[in-house]
């Protein structure tokens, strides 16, 4: 070594060099061998799951035959139809139920009136579906001012309450004709009833002639 060394290595003397690995399969502190037989391990395993699966799609493939592929075919169509079929069937069901449900929601509420006064029945509903020939040269007589005529108004307005309150029941509408409108109609229009000197006229199959009331004369009795 020269004077101007001044402590450091010689340039022969390796620097810096790797030890070699230590006895018992150690460097840097890792056990080698433990680290070795871990990937082993887990390339074992891969290559045994690689096998398996190759062995499952191979017998997959055997058992999945052409017939056996159309037979899950045709199962799952018939699945899917059946499928379709029931909702359908529970769709018209839902549908036939909602009238029912309507009526039902209007029986809960009786006291609704459909037409708020006698004027609006009459010329919304009793003219509409009774229809009769009418006028001097007939036997029957009506008066478009019906309101004008104090016994028309108050035999008209029985027959409107007297609806409102059958029109849920098929039978209490059976005697509502019956027992009410075949009763006061043929009074109201007798030659001798209130409408006796009226001139108002209709043809076969025309509506009875209606002339509208006074504002006031009949308020809505549903905003009440």
């Amino acid at each position: 070594m020269s004077d101007y060394s001044d402590g450091f290595a010689d340039a022969d003397e390796p620097v810096g060099e790797v030890p070699p690995p230590a006895a018992g399969g150690r460097a840097f502190g890792i056990n080698i061998d433990d680290v070795a037989a871990e990937y082993v391990d887990a390339a074992v395993k891969a290559q045994i799951k690689k096998q398996i699966a190759d062995v499952a799609v191979e017998a997959v493939s055997t058992v999945f035959t052409d017939e056996v592929i159309e037979e899950l075919r045709e199962r799952s169509i018939r699945s899917a139809e059946e499928a379709l079929r029931e909702q359908v069937e529970a769709d018209a069901a839902d549908q036939d139920r909602a009238p029912a449900a309507a009526a039902a929601d209007v029986a809960e509420a009786p006291g609704e009136l459909v037409f708020g006064s006698v004027d609006e029945f009459v010329r919304e509903q009793l003219r509409v579906m009774y229809r009769r020939v009418v006028g001097e040269r007939s036997p029957r007589r009506w008066a478009a001012d019906w309101w004008n005529y104090p016994e028309a108004v108050s035999r008209l307005d029985a027959l409107w309450r007297s609806w409102e309150n059958a029109r849920q029941d098929p039978v209490a509408m059976s005697a509502w004709w019956r027992d009410h409108l075949d009763h006061h109609m043929p009074i109201l229009m007798s030659q001798e009833g209130p409408f006796a000197t009226a001139t108002s006229s209709a043809a076969a199959g025309e509506m009875l002639p209606c002339e509208p009331p006074p504002a006031s004369m009949f308020p809505d009795q549903r905003a009440q």
